[in-house]
């Protein structure tokens, strides 16, 4: 016994019995007010019951006014165990009888209490004053006659919680007292492993990954040892591992060192004051040194920049964005100067402080030489644009003005024809044979198909040279005007009309006027053949920039081949005998549409219809 550690044997005893004996205490002092809060609650819900059955007789004797012998009950039920006074008052308070039992003698009525303050609500209430619980029940009968005021005796309960802690502490010893001689008895064989656990330990320091031999050891002592053998060779594991790390990071080191020092930019490492620690091999050269040793140490603002940037400014863009770019005029060691552009970045330590700034600098005097020819070219480029684009503008003005000149000056030769053909007609029609009237026939529709085309130039010549009067235009309503005005061509036809809600927009009412007669126009004319003929007007899907309308018929069509053709002066796919027309019109809806800055195309399929899309800005 004289070798076992006796002070953790002790200690351990201690420590237990001190955990074991405030386990006991606080558990037998949760017990007893458990049971005092039950006895308690018990309590109140038996004197509410007593004191509302005390009221409920004294009820009837007030209404009766019979006080004699509402003393006598009052002096019978205090008799009862717990019962220590019984009062009765008023509803305003004024005493009628007060009834006390002390100890040891036998309760007495007495009236010498003036006053009484019972509660302030219609309600009864329960409360503890004076170690009694105090029971306030209201006497009603229809209206609150007075009140009853019952005192209890807490006698009861607080023996019961003096019972409770007794048998509490008691327990508590015994279980102490028990505990600590099964530890004693359970202690010598770990002191005993603890010892040999010490030895175990200071074989493992001496002796690196050693594994100790376990054979004859305790089952407790087998396992830790067990234990203790492999964490020793995951140490050792760990430790090879770490030597493996640090080759490879010396590896990457030196891959670092490799990249750093052959980049084609110049790469430095400042001090958080701008003292320049590191540079590679590229950034010496541009600033025109021989040895990296003349450059550590020079101050980036005042040593290298020609003229340095506000450090301030600099700083605000690193908080704010991580890296600051600028360029600035950076001095070589012979005195002249190269633009650079330079990219900062901070590197901070585990604070959040500024440890130093890691940097990037590239000569960009060549670049910049470049970008100011390039400048300058455009500027020349753009200049001979604008000239050639006046002079293109001043032709077509003069082309314009010739067309509409050319079309003015040929309608009236062309109306003295018509006019000599018809008196010619009227003249020898009684001797003209039937080849005759052909051929004049024939130079009179001529003359109309040259009048029309003259008109159609004039109308496509005045496209050009129309001033726009831009207003909110209702489509709706100016395709219903167009359908009206064309209404005569549709006679005696089966013609079906789809019209969808078409849109309100920003242009010439005229000249979209004039659009969209074309394109109906043409519909109609193209499904001449077609029963029935539809014909439908709508909105296409376009993007939020832009209206774009649709005029689709199930007509004659044409080679999407050619699409590219429909919209040019004189250009017709189809011949005159199957479909007349002058090949303008379509030119101008182009026109119309190309002045209101939008666009248009087509669709179709020979035999099986065509689509017209025109689309207009839209204008918020």
């Amino acid at each position: 016994m004289s070798l076992l550690p006796r002070r953790l044997n002790a200690r351990i005893v201690l420590i237990v019995s001190c955990v074991l004996l405030a386990t006991g205490v606080a558990s037998g002092w949760m017990n007893a007010r458990y049971q005092t809060a039950n006895l308690l609650a018990t309590m109140r819900l038996n004197s509410s019951i007593l004191a509302r059955n005390f009221a409920e007789s004294s009820a009837r004797l007030l209404l009766v006014q019979d006080y004699a012998e509402l003393e006598s009950f009052l002096l019978q039920s205090a008799e009862l165990p717990d019962i220590r006074r019984l009062q009765v008052c008023e509803a305003n308070g004024a005493l009628i009888w007060d009834v006390e039992r002390r100890p040891g003698e036998p309760p007495r009525a007495r009236t010498d209490i003036a006053l009484l303050t019972p509660p302030s609500g219609p309600g009864a209430t329960i409360g503890i004053e004076n170690d009694r619980l105090v029971v306030w029940q209201p006497i009603a009968a229809g209206s609150v006659l007075g009140w009853l005021r019952a005192d209890f005796s807490l006698a009861t309960i607080r023996e019961a919680q003096a019972l409770t802690w007794g048998s509490t502490l008691l327990l508590a010893l015994a279980w102490v007292v028990g505990s600590a001689v099964l530890i004693l008895f359970m202690l010598r064989p770990t002191i005993r492993s603890i010892g040999s656990l010490t030895a175990f330990a200071k074989q493992l320091d001496e002796n690196r990954g050693a594994q100790v031999a376990i054979d004859g050891q305790a089952q407790e002592i087998a396992e830790l040892g067990t234990s203790l053998n492999e964490a020793s060779a995951k140490l050792l594991a760990k430790e090879r591992q770490l030597l493996d790390e640090r080759e490879r990071l010396r590896e990457s080191e030196e891959k670092y060192r490799t990249i750093f020092e052959e980049s084609f930019d110049g790469l430095f490492l400042t001090t958080p004051a701008g003292k320049i620690v590191e540079m590679n091999k590229k950034g010496v050269a541009m600033l025109g040194y021989g040895d990296k040793a003349e450059v550590l140490g020079l101050d980036l603002a005042q040593d290298v920049y020609a003229q340095a940037p506000d450090r301030n400014r600099i700083l605000a863009m690193v908080e704010a964005q991580g890296t600051a770019e600028y360029e600035v005029a950076v001095k070589k060691k012979d005195g002249t100067t190269l633009l650079a552009h330079c990219a900062l970045t901070a590197v901070r330590d585990d604070e959040g402080a500024v440890a130093s700034f890691r940097g990037i600098i590239r000569d960009v005097t060549a670049r910049r030489k470049a970008e100011e020819e390039i400048r300058k070219l455009n500027q020349e480029l753009e200049r001979r644009v604008a000239e050639r684009t006046a002079q293109l503008e001043s032709a077509n003005k003069e082309l314009e003005a010739f067309a509409y000149s050319v079309s003015h000056d040929l309608r009236a030769p062309l109306r003295h024809v018509d006019g000599f053909l018809g008196l010619l007609k009227e003249k020898i029609a009684t001797t003209l044979d039937e080849e005759g009237r052909h051929f004049v026939d024939t130079i009179a529709r001529a003359a109309k198909q040259m009048e029309a085309l003259i008109d159609d130039l004039l109308s496509f010549s005045r496209m050009g040279r129309f001033e726009m009067a831009q207003s909110e235009v209702d489509l709706a309503a100016l395709v219903r005007e167009v359908i009206g005005r064309l209404e005569p061509e549709t006679a005696g036809r089966d013609v079906r009309w789809q019209i969808a809600d078409l849109p309100v927009v920003s242009g010439d009412r005229s000249m979209l006027r004039v659009a969209l007669d074309n394109l109906i126009a043409n519909a109609l004319k193209f499904t001449r053949h077609c029963q029935p003929a539809q014909i439908e007007i709508g909105c296409a899907t376009g993007d939020a920039t832009e209206t774009v309308v649709f005029v689709r018929d199930n007509g004659a069509g044409f080679d999407m081949k050619y699409a590219d053709k429909l919209f040019g002066v004189f250009q017709r796919l189809h011949r005159a005998d199957e479909f007349e027309g002058t090949g303008i019109g379509l030119a101008n809806v182009r026109r119309v549409v190309a002045r209101h800055g939008g666009r248009t195309w087509a669709e179709g399929k020979v035999g099986a219809g065509a689509t017209f899309y025109f689309s207009l800005p839209r204008r918020d």
